[in-house]
């Protein structure tokens, strides 16, 4: 197995949630496509800098569907059932918050991943 999903694989297997949270939250961020010095900060002050461009790494080298493949295989491991789904919506929500609105592109995220998740 070689290319992109060998790649995500890879880093599926040897994510941590902590790593996971990081890339949700850094795809959260870039749903209404500006990801904001006050969303980053507050990734970086939840999870650590080296985390977070660790993960960072990883988000810039996927596509659009790669990304969502990513959230996608981990639903198992760290969402399995409605309680832990909520939870990752809530922060989620939170991160749109980050920068003092929910602009209508994070709305419209926000509705797809509670139906998607």
């Amino acid at each position: 197995m070689t290319g992109p999903t060998a790649y995500i694989s890879s880093f599926v297997q040897d994510c941590s949630f902590e790593e996971f949270l990081t890339f949700l939250l850094i795809y959260a961020s870039h749903a209404d496509l500006d990801f904001s010095e006050s969303e980053r900060f507050a990734i970086i002050e939840r999870v650590g800098e080296a985390t977070f461009n660790k993960v960072d790494r990883h988000y810039t080298a996927l596509g659009e569907y790669q990304r969502l493949e990513v959230i996608l295989r981990f639903k198992e491991r760290f969402y399995p059932d409605q309680v832990e789904k909520n939870r990752v919506l809530q922060l989620i929500k939170g991160q749109f918050y980050q920068d003092g609105e929910l602009s209508k592109l994070e709305s419209n995220l926000l509705e797809f991943l509670t139906r998607l998740l």
